[in-house]
This record gives structure tokens, sequence and C-alpha cells, in this order.
């Protein structure tokens, strides 16, 4: 929609060129750990040790979300910890919603300059 400079309001109507992914709803049937179990399993010794950052103040999102848009793939719960002041910083981790185990945890920690 445009607004032209003498008043009138000019339409134009785009064609969608890239497909819409659809993935699945996430239902109740999906995840049985709530987000405060999913928590408390990545704060575990490695999830801790990030807490203890350089500048004391952490930031966290705690989402539940498909694995990607392939139809049937599970249901994760992906933490994310990073430190405010230094966003570089952080750790993710993806927990299966079923079973609380830890599929994956990424560490992104800056290597020390000689």
């Amino acid at each position: 929609m445009k607004f032209l400079p003498d008043g009138p309001v000019s339409v134009e109507s785009f064609v969608q060129a890239v497909p819409v992914v659809q993935i699945d709803p996430i239902t109740d049937d999906d995840w049985r750990l709530d987000s405060q179990e999913a928590l408390a399993i990545a704060l575990d010794d490695q999830g801790l040790g990030l807490l203890e950052g350089p500048s004391g103040k952490e930031c966290s999102s705690v989402v539940l979300e498909r694995q990607g848009f392939e139809p049937n793939l599970p249901v994760v719960w992906r933490l994310i910890l990073s430190d405010c002041e230094e966003p570089l910083i952080g750790q993710t981790t993806v927990i299966d919603t079923m079973t609380g185990e830890v599929i994956s945890r990424e560490s992104n920690f800056p290597t020390a300059v000689p």
C-alpha cells in the first residue's frame, strides 16, 4: 500500500514467490517435561559454569519448538543462556521434551588472545 503525495492510496498485490512452510502444531501430547524441569536439566555443571561469566549479568530464554520444519519432527526445549553485556558468550542447550535427554549443547566462549 502506498500513500501518494496528492492524497489517494495506491494498492498493489504481490504474488508469494517462496512457498510458506507449514509445521505441525505442538499439542499437550508432544511434551511431558515442563519449562522448569528443562531449565534444571540445562543448568547442570556446564550450564551453571556459564552463569559465572565475565559480567555477572546473565540473559536467557526458553522456547518450546519443533526441531525443524519437516512433518513429525520431535518437540524440544531450546534454552539459550548468554552474558547480557557480551552476547557472543553463550550456550544453547536442546532438550527432548519427552525424555529430558540433552540432545545437543553448543557453547560460544571467546578464545583468549595471547
